[in-house]
């Protein structure tokens, strides 16, 4: 059987990598871009140099729309006259990309600026580079996820375009259902008269609001309704039907739901011993409230002096606190999630109780979450105040 002949778009490939093979190596060229930031004159041009290893923005006839071409720079050679200079670019493809060359793939899993890092490359002309980019590394297991938001380009998947294969697939390792989150979707267009729709701005409703847990054997993100649905199932199974490895919902009191994230340690696999006790049922007994347990209150019941945590400010206390969620186009990052927030303050307050009175607050720590943590403390950020006291999964 005569073995199948390589098309021309191979052919093409196969004689730019020879052509770029005998030229020699650079680390950087500098390229003449026209000037669209800051100048006075729509026309001006200028000098920008482009290195190996850079995410740049290059020409094409989608440069002011979402599908504007992304690529990384892989290497850039010369020839030995420098009459001559190609760059190997590896492509992150957009999502209509992604469609185009994988017809299961479902484009509104992605956000419009999202990138999926391709596995394909081209050599190109340094003619054809517009300006740098950078495009974020998002991984949604992360306790420090990069603050998003829907002007920033990101990638969290890579496609091996000839296996028409996304790894991870998108949505994987999220909750039950696996379904995937798009923390920037269209917003839908209100329905309200045409002279509301001038002067109000429209607010989307929340989408299922996901929490998530940082224990580290579980650093998964869960919907609301997924949660929920599976609370359900497990209350009506038999008791001795729910071994340790289906006990994934809080039946403990709300009051004391607030010190329960505090005893998630997402730097270790056991829970903090403080706080343990109130994932204990006979806490239950020692509780005579129908609000919060406040924190002071809460170390007096287990015999430890308020004053441990004196010096600390209520803001980093009721963060510490708070759930950790997420949801699509939330204000503030918060479609990214308060991750990093939550788990910083949980980080520090465990500390300090540890280390007793006296020991006075890491400010560069604090400062760290900056007024985010300051204003969702004073209660200002609704979808924070409005979980607690719900059911969810221990760890979040």
């Amino acid at each position: 059987m005569s073995a199948k002949k390589p098309d021309h778009q191979s052919q093409v490939k196969t004689e730019e990598e020879r052509a770029f093979a005998q030229m020699i190596p650079a680390c950087a060229f500098d390229g003449t871009v026209l000037l669209t930031m800051n100048s006075p004159d729509p026309f001006s041009f200028g000098r920008t140099r482009f290195r190996k290893g850079d995410d740049v923005m290059l020409h094409s006839v989608h440069i002011a729309t979402a599908d504007v071409w992304i690529g990384r720079i892989l290497k850039i050679r010369t020839a030995p006259d420098h009459s001559d200079t190609l760059v190997k670019v590896r492509w992150y493809w957009s999502r209509n990309d992604v469609a185009k060359h994988a017809k299961t793939f479902d484009a509104s899993q992605c956000a419009p600026l999202e990138r999926i890092l391709s596995d394909d490359y081209d050599y190109v002309s340094p003619y054809s580079f517009e300006r740098v980019v950078y495009v974020h590394e998002y991984d949604e297991t992360s306790l420090d996820p990069p603050l998003l938001t829907s002007d920033d380009l990101f990638v969290r998947a890579k496609f091996l375009h000839r296996k028409r294969m996304i790894k991870p697939p998108l949505g994987a390792d999220t909750c039950f259902c696996q379904q995937a989150y798009n923390p920037f979707p269209p917003l839908p267009l209100p329905m309200s008269t045409e002279d509301e729709m001038m002067t109000t701005p429209y607010v989307a409703p929340h989408s299922d609001v996901m929490h998530f847990c940082p224990a580290a054997a579980c650093r998964k993100w869960y919907h609301t309704s997924c949660l929920l649905s599976r609370q359900a199932v497990l209350a009506s199974l038999p008791a001795e039907s729910q071994g340790a490895g289906q006990n994934l919902i809080d039946m403990l009191p709300p009051q004391t739901r607030g010190l329960r994230l505090l005893a998630v340690n997402p730097d270790e696999e056991v829970l903090f011993t403080t706080f343990e006790y109130f994932y204990e049922p006979e806490s239950q007994q020692e509780v005579h409230r129908t609000d919060d347990l406040p924190l002071s209150e809460a170390l007096e019941l287990l015999s430890r002096s308020p004053a441990i945590i004196g010096h600390l400010p209520p803001g980093l206390l009721a963060v510490a606190q708070s759930p950790i969620i997420r949801f699509s186009n939330g204000p503030k990052e918060l479609a990214v999630g308060n991750v990093s927030d939550v788990v910083l303050a949980r980080r520090r307050e465990p500390s300090t109780l540890r280390c007793g009175v006296g020991r006075a607050l890491d400010r560069r720590l604090f400062a760290r979450a900056g007024g985010r943590i300051s204003a969702a403390a004073a209660g200002n950020s609704a979808p924070w105040a409005e979980t607690r006291g719900r059911v969810w999964t221990a760890g979040e």
